[in-house]
């Protein structure tokens, strides 16, 4: 599996079937054993919340960032900072769905 940047966190499945990757632009998510083409993905946009004005004196501050499945393994948490997405992942996708 590889991705455009670097990876800022990672979460397997309860049952171990998919991992979820984050990069500071997006998540993807794989099934394990079948790395070639991401299920699914998802990417942190523009929209208001997600991007925090800087101002030219401000220092740069690192995001952190989490990933955290739910037991069913259909729902994604992705926070970074004090903002949360919650990513439906219904494992019914097809292999090339996005």
């Amino acid at each position: 599996m590889t991705m455009d940047l670097g990876v800022v966190a990672l979460a397997f499945t309860p049952d171990g079937a998919f991992i979820a990757g984050a990069t500071n632009d997006r998540v993807l998510i794989w099934k394990v054993g079948e790395a070639n083409v991401p299920r699914a993905c998802w990417i942190r946009g523009s929209e208001q919340g997600w991007q925090t004005p800087k101002s030219n004196d401000s220092e740069l501050v690192e995001d952190q960032h989490c990933l955290s499945w739910d037991a069913n393994g259909q729902k994604l948490a992705y926070g970074v900072n004090s903002l949360v997405s919650c990513l439906y992942f219904p494992r019914w996708m097809p292999t090339n769905g996005f």
